[in-house]
């Protein structure tokens, strides 16, 4: 090998180190953005249902906006220690921020999670065990309680499989999925729901 093509190869070598330190450096910050944003988004939905008084869920989910965003309560998975709010409706740029309804309703068990597999967010779901516990406040404080019943992988183009025939009697009455850490898969968690308060 030519001196000229190994100085090449190691300034390669090194552009690439650089380059994936980078890129690991902003993914940490946004994971630490979206965190810091779920947090506050959370605290604020806590406070607002705290002044609100409880009542009946009839028709629509009902949401609560902050800072132009519609949420619709709060999931919470105990064991890990996990409170996030979630968005009303899938928005991409939302999606960076906090988890969003992908599809569906706990009104008709058939809701549809999604969140980036950020360590504050959905990353811990490939940890869930059968049987957890899985919370949905709503923002009038109502409780939905789901276990989980599934944890599979699936493909990116499967994205299909997240949603319910609610004309069916599928085992499912909550899905949460996210992205695997390559992003070349997606975790799928379905849930049972077991009651509400």
């Amino acid at each position: 090998m030519t001196p000229v093509r190994r100085f090449a190869l190691r300034m390669l070598g090194i552009l690439l180190m650089v380059s994936g330190c980078v890129f690991a450096l902003f993914n940490f910050q946004e994971a630490n953005q979206a965190a810091t944003a779920s947090n506050v988004v959370a605290q604020e939905l806590e406070k607002k249902e705290s002044q609100k008084p409880f009542g009946s869920e009839n028709g629509e989910m009902p949401v609560e906006t902050i800072d132009g965003v519609d949420f619709i309560g709060t999931l919470h998975i105990p064991r890990l220690g996990i409170t996030l709010p979630i968005a009303a409706d899938y928005n991409y740029d939302q999606l960076a921020q906090t988890p969003v309804r992908y599809n569906g309703s706990y009104y008709t068990n058939d809701l549809v999670v999604c969140a980036h597999n950020y360590a504050s967010h959905f990353e811990p779901l490939k940890d869930l065990d059968m049987g957890e516990e899985i919370i949905l406040k709503s923002v009038t404080g109502r409780i939905y309680r789901y276990r989980v019943t599934n944890r599979q992988t699936i493909e990116p183009t499967e994205v299909d499989q997240v949603y319910k025939d609610t004309s069916s009697d599928k085992d499912w009455d909550l899905s949460l999925f996210t992205c695997t850490p390559s992003g070349l898969a997606r975790v799928l968690v379905r849930c049972s729901f077991v009651g509400n308060s």
